[in-house]
């Protein structure tokens, strides 16, 4: 189990308890049902919030207590099947431009470039930059798999032009207290803001660096299992949600509805003259049509 999770457990045990003001052993299992539905309906927590809580719960009783639930209150919730947001290519250019700060530009570049989570960027190290062999050493990897990442030139240029402004650390990112890396939170703010400077409309966050990544790999004839090594995915499950994603087998379909004359031959703009002329009269008709329909 990582520190961050172990951070997390304590945080949602801490505030369970809070909320029953007793003894774990004296909490019936229909009241910590009651809870987490209490989460899910009156605190608005996503199926997702309320299955790290759900998990938190279920530790606490059978690793720390020794308690063995044969019947747990409810079943572990299930997350909604959602696809992630991607950005096209000019929307990442649009969007790593509008960074003014050389260093947290950087830090969105590396997520979007290599793939990797955000605190997994964070811990990077500078001797983990493999300047020969063009890789990154991801060491706080999800699971606790290390792995590489690949790096491209483009990417190795900006990283050199940084580290000549930076000294010998151990961070390639270091924070501002003590021997301790950027904090998460503080970089996801950063991103927040971002977002509103670029003013694009999609609603983000930083996994969309990695997702959009993904999805152009595959587009441009990456194969799966090589994504999913870059990712740092356990299966290939995951990774094969990047399928969906993709848009340019889509755009090259050719769509019946492009042949039909009725719709292509309409034309795009009309001046006012041109509107009342005879030729265009038929057209009219056909506009009023559609007008009154929709």
């Amino acid at each position: 189990m990582s520190d961050r999770t172990v951070d997390v457990y304590t945080y949602r045990v801490r505030c369970f308890l809070m909320h029953f003001q007793k003894a774990p052993e004296t909490i019936r299992d229909d009241e910590i049902g009651r809870y987490l539905m209490f989460l899910r309906e009156t605190k608005n927590y996503s199926w997702s919030g309320v299955n790290i809580v759900y998990s938190a719960i279920k530790f606490l009783y059978e690793q720390t207590l020794g308690v063995v639930i044969n019947h747990f209150p409810m079943p572990r919730p299930t997350r909604e099947k959602r696809l992630p947001v991607v950005l096209s290519i000019s929307e990442v250019e649009r969007l790593l431009t509008h960074e003014p700060n050389a260093k947290y530009r950087l830090i969105f570049m590396m997520i979007y470039a290599t793939g990797m989570r955000l605190n997994e960027l964070l811990h990077v190290r500078q001797r983990d930059i493999d300047r020969e062999r063009m890789l990154i050493l991801v060491r706080y990897a999800k699971g606790g798999r290390a792995r590489y990442v690949p790096m491209n030139a483009t990417l190795l240029i900006h990283i050199e032009n940084y580290l000549r402004t930076q000294p010998k650390q151990r961070w390639l990112f270091p924070g501002q207290i003590g021997d301790e890396p950027l904090a998460d939170r503080y970089v996801q703010g950063l991103f927040r803001t971002l977002q509103k400077r670029s003013r694009l409309s999609k609603q983000l966050n930083m996994h969309a660096l990695r997702h959009s990544l993904a999805t152009h790999l595959y587009e441009n004839g990456t194969d799966l299992m090589t994504i999913q090594r870059v990712l740092g995915h356990r299966s290939i499950n995951p990774t094969l949600q990047y399928i969906q994603l993709q848009a340019r087998e889509f755009n090259q379909i050719d769509h019946p509805l492009d042949h039909m004359q009725a719709f292509t031959a309409l034309p795009k703009r009309l001046s006012r003259s041109a509107y009342a002329d005879r030729r265009y009269r038929p057209w009219r008709r056909k506009i009023n049509c559609f007008q009154e329909s929709y």
